[in-house]
């Protein structure tokens, strides 16, 4: 009996750590990226490295500063689903593809800019970009 007059402070106590309700910041806008990466004839290439570069769009939707965030699984495929784009409404985004993913010869493959939404209510933008990488 104790505990059920516990659980009305125990419910406010929970509401009260939403955003609107406590004034916390709103947590940052993730967009996701996902696709596959292959060769000219189908063949998945695993462990390929996904670059991306994130620019807000406000600047110069150029290419550069990009970083490798991830490389794709056995079966060639990725998924990337923390781009964040803190304090932009929208940005612009490139998402690059090299394999293998350390060497100096390198095959490489860039696709963009595309133009992502980030509004901190869902839903968010999502990407779908495959790559084809000729030998």
């Amino acid at each position: 009996m104790k505990l059920i007059g516990h659980l009305p402070i125990v419910l406010a106590a929970a509401a009260s750590c939403t955003n609107p309700v406590c004034g916390c910041p709103p947590t940052p806008a993730v967009a996701r990226v996902w696709g596959r990466v292959t060769t000219d004839s189908g063949v998945a290439l695993a462990h390929a490295a996904i670059i991306v570069a994130v620019r807000p769009d406000t600047t110069p939707c150029t290419p550069g500063g990009e970083e490798v965030i991830g490389t794709t699984g056995s079966d060639g495929s990725y998924r990337l689903s923390r781009l964040m784009a803190v304090a932009m409404e929208s940005a612009c985004v490139f998402v690059a593809a090299r394999f293998p993913a350390q060497t100096a010869t390198a095959r490489y493959s860039q696709l963009g800019p595309f133009k992502l939404s980030f509004r901190f209510e869902p839903p968010m933008d999502s990407l779908h970009v495959d790559f084809v990488l000729s030998p």
